[in-house]
């Protein structure tokens, strides 16, 4: 007998199986192991399967394609997407920094080593496709989990350390604290 699914949402709106992978894969950005998805969904595996199993062609008829690979599952977008991919992410390349994408680069800064989650959490919002894109431009590394700002980001900004950059130990400090409250709740 498979699970039924426990997960709601804000306003206590109990989530289908589908929206839960599809939320726990879309928010991850990048792979996501099937034991997090369990943990995410609190479903079981078979439950998963049978269900990465019913969404795949309404993924593919929006474009994208569920891939399994030794670091695990990704929502990745079809090759017929190819030439709207390329164009966003040649206008994502030559164009200035989004809002969401300085806000980003300013939680790396003040918290070298940080994961993408806690990017995710310091800032209230989904990061992974700002993360990539500041990886594009070369302003953003990541080691592991771990992301950091790069040498010739500092170098734009007239720093050598990420602690020279302006109230770097109040940000730091204020980023800290949050992210310390959040495992109060965990």
């Amino acid at each position: 007998m498979h699970r039924e699914q426990m997960i709601s949402d804000n306003e206590g709106n109990r989530l289908s199986n589908e929206q839960s992978v599809f939320i726990a894969m879309f928010i991850s950005g990048d792979s996501i192991t099937m034991s997090e998805l369990l943990d995410y969904t609190q479903l079981e595996q078979v439950d998963i399967e049978e269900t990465l199993k019913k969404i795949k062609p309404t993924l593919k008829d929006l474009g994208l394609d569920i891939v399994r690979s030794q670091e695990g599952l990704q929502l990745m977008t079809v090759n017929i997407g190819e030439d709207v991919l390329n164009r966003i992410k040649k206008k994502e390349l030559d164009g200035d920094l989004s809002a969401a994408a300085l806000q980003v680069m300013t939680v790396i800064a003040y918290m070298p080593g940080c994961s993408r989650s806690d990017v995710s959490y310091i800032r209230g919002a989904q990061s992974s496709s700002s993360i990539r894109n500041l990886i594009s431009r070369g302003l953003v590394m990541r080691k592991d989990e771990s992301c950091y700002i790069t040498n010739e980001a500092l170098s734009h900004l007239d720093v050598s350390r990420n602690e020279e950059l302006p109230e770097y130990e109040r940000l730091h400090k204020e980023f800290t604290d949050k992210l310390r409250e959040s495992l109060k709740y965990e």
